[in-house]
């Protein structure tokens, strides 16, 4: 490819082809950044190629390992990631000359916040706004609200971002939970333990320092709830959680335990978006259910 120190104005029809730089820029391999534009990989590599053909730059190296970012790209990355923000901030505008409370709010927050306390509450919201409809998004990973992946979260770390808002909506301590039936045997119901990415959050330690053995391990707070539930033995549960049900009985952790840690809850979102009508009710929905889980 001819290279060219000094390009032309871009051509704007060019510029629909930025977000497949981006993607392409953000995951390091053509495939995945097809995967995350749900386009196939032959389209994010004829559009990358448009690019360097338009700039005389070559934007990535190709190899084995995946693609590897040039001088040009890492240059213009952050040029092109402020327009997205910019972009983003003008629709989001936009979206603010809403008057009423309708459209779709997406919400991202981990299954079991969704199954044991969002979706429960959600006739409530539906009486105070039917024209609202409410997309949930059930996962641990923090999706990226400053690209639009989510319109709100639930997130249990305080985001850094600085153009992210938030508010703490719940705190809560872990407590050891098992069903009632347990109180009447002599013998100690059997551990269920933590596995999976819990193992590496303050939960999984304290489950270490309670107990070694586990007759069952799960990686989700509801599979140990239904464990729990279902008679298998104890675990570790947040206090919320566990005190939800009346077949769950909380159970002393012995003098030598150390203190059960605390678990917080951030609702966030893309200050840009806050006062939009929809995104406003979402919010203040969301924050008076957690606020229900405060200790």
């Amino acid at each position: 490819m001819q290279k060219s120190t000094h390009p032309g104005p871009l051509d704007p029809s060019s510029w629909a082809d930025w977000p497949y730089f981006l993607a392409a820029y953000r995951t390091g391999s053509l495939s995945r950044a097809a995967r995350h534009l749900g386009v196939e990989q032959s389209t994010v590599s004829r559009r990358v190629a448009r690019l360097e053909e338009l700039l005389g730059q070559e934007l990535f190296l190709r190899g084995p390992g995946g693609l590897v970012p040039t001088e040009a790209a890492r240059e213009v990355a952050p040029q092109i990631e402020r327009g997205e923000s910019a972009l983003l901030d003008a629709l989001s505008a936009a979206s603010d000359q809403e008057r009423t409370v309708q459209g779709r709010v997406r919400v991202s927050c981990p299954e079991s916040v969704a199954t044991l306390f969002v979706v429960p509450a959600l006739p409530r919201l539906r009486v105070a706004h039917p024209l609202l409809q409410v997309e949930l998004h059930t996962s641990h990973a923090l999706v990226d609200l400053t690209r639009r992946e989510a319109d709100l979260a639930l997130r249990g770390v305080e985001p850094q971002e600085p153009d992210l808002i938030c508010k703490r909506v719940a705190r809560f301590s872990m407590g050891v939970f098992a069903h009632r039936s347990w109180l009447d045997c002599q013998e100690p119901a059997p551990w269920i333990g933590i596995s999976g990415p819990f193992e590496g959050y303050v939960e999984g330690a304290w489950d270490r320092a309670l107990h070694d053995e586990s007759v069952v391990r799960c990686d989700s707070y509801l599979a140990r709830h239904a464990a729990a539930l279902s008679g298998v033995g104890r675990t570790v549960l947040p206090r919320p959680w566990g005190l939800r049900h009346p077949d769950l009985v909380e159970l002393p952790v012995g003098p030598d335990a150390p203190p059960p840690p605390v678990r917080t809850v951030y609702l966030t979102v893309h200050r840009a978006l806050r006062r939009v009508p929809r995104i406003a009710a979402a919010w203040d929905f969301l924050a008076q259910v957690m606020s229900e889980l405060d200790e």
